[in-house]
């Protein structure tokens, strides 16, 4: 378990290996495990090959931005308590205010909306049954914590949960995630068995998965700094063989879902 007071420097899986892709957003990322952080991808079909592959001191990875939240999960939501992490939560001794914000291009977004207490305010609560699918949002809950069992002996702590709203079934690739950073892996080996990490940063590709199953909107949102490798990941996606299964609402119906596509090399 994690302190309250030890920031996470990296997307929020179990996996130390990922942690350090995002360690250039810190002012985005997690200051607590999120609740139930171990099951990190509602959809089966992606934990089964949850992984990350190495390639000449490359890592590669393949999942939401954040933890992922179904809707079904996000409309039963009423306090903070439903986000984080149990055992942290009862460390609080007196909740201040409880602040809403969409995480954007991995920035967070000026308009905030922010509740006394723990519990979503009635704006909250509309905001997060409005959000689209794939929406990166940020919770973040400012309180008093109890040093000792002397209540009086208090001091100021927050928490900051970070989540992906998802479909109930997720969109994957057929032939499975090991399969899918393999490909990625050997298309980009030429280019990054000659980069040096002191020239990289880690870097993330956003990209949608169409109704169709066909991978639309794909854009750098954090780039590695070299426009080669950038491309080339590009160009390794809209060339990727094989098929997708769509996501699909709590109504079966086919809807769009956003992945990241993160790779970096240690000490980026």
């Amino acid at each position: 378990m994690l302190k309250y007071k030890l920031i996470l420097a990296g997307l929020s899986i179990s996996l130390a290996g990922y942690a350090y892709l995002s360690s250039h957003h810190s002012d985005t990322e997690p200051k607590i495990i999120a609740k139930n952080q171990a099951n990190t991808n509602a959809n089966s079909h992606v934990q089964a090959d949850l992984f990350f592959q190495k390639n000449e001191g490359f890592f590669f990875d393949l999942d939401t931005r954040f933890r992922p939240i179904k809707r079904s999960e996000l409309l039963k939501a009423k306090q903070f308590s439903d986000f984080a992490d149990a055992e942290d939560i009862r460390k609080v001794h007196h909740y201040q205010s409880l602040e809403l914000a969409a995480v954007i291009s991995e920035q967070l977004a000026e308009d905030r909306l922010i509740a006394k207490g723990p519990e979503l305010s009635a704006e909250q609560l509309a905001w997060l049954e409005n959000a689209p699918y794939s929406t990166n949002f940020r919770l973040r809950a400012d309180f008093l914590e109890a040093l000792t069992v002397d209540t009086n002996n208090l001091s100021y702590n927050y928490s900051t949960p970070h989540l992906t709203l998802v479909p109930e079934s997720q969109a994957y690739y057929k032939d499975g995630k090991r399969a899918f950073i393999q490909y990625i892996r050997e298309g980009a080996l030429p280019i990054t068995s000659t980069l040096n990490e002191e020239d990289l940063f880690a870097a993330k590709i956003y990209f949608t998965i169409g109704v169709d199953g066909v991978i639309t909107k794909a854009k750098v949102g954090t780039s590695c700094k070299s426009a080669e490798l950038d491309a080339k990941m590009l160009d390794l996606l809209a060339n990727l063989p094989g098929e997708w299964e769509v996501a699909r609402d709590i109504n079966g119906q086919a809807v769009e879902q956003e992945l990241v596509l993160s790779y970096a090399l240690p000490g980026c």
